[in-house]
């Protein structure tokens, strides 16, 4: 099973927590790590790569200058074979099953 985890980053301590609570909880919930990959779209300037790699958590494919000006061109990551995806450690969109929210407030408002 593939997870999608939004709105968690590493420059905020408050959503790094969010994070760490989130891979705590999975660990207790299943018998072993193989059972699901953790996928999070990288941000260079918030969300790297290297700490994506280091707690063990693929990249999502995302085009972000393209998604600048509008045009989404993700899907266009089915076009890369599978193996490919795999041997550098990238999920597209379609592959992901479940999406987890950890945003906060991004979506709604405090009442």
């Amino acid at each position: 099973m593939i997870i999608e985890i939004k709105g968690v980053q590493f420059v905020n301590k408050g959503a790094e927590l969010m994070l760490h609570a989130i891979l705590q909880r999975l660990a207790r919930r299943t018998q072993c790590r193989e059972e699901f990959t953790l996928v999070i779209a990288p941000n260079p300037s918030t969300c790297r790569y290297e700490d994506l790699a280091r707690l063990g958590i693929y990249p999502k494919l995302v085009v972000p200058l393209f998604r600048r000006y509008g045009l989404h061109l993700d899907p266009l990551g089915r076009f890369i074979s599978a193996g490919y995806r795999r041997r550098y450690g990238v999920v597209s969109d379609d592959e992901v099953n479940v999406v987890l929210d950890a945003s906060g407030f991004a979506y709604g408002d405090q009442l």
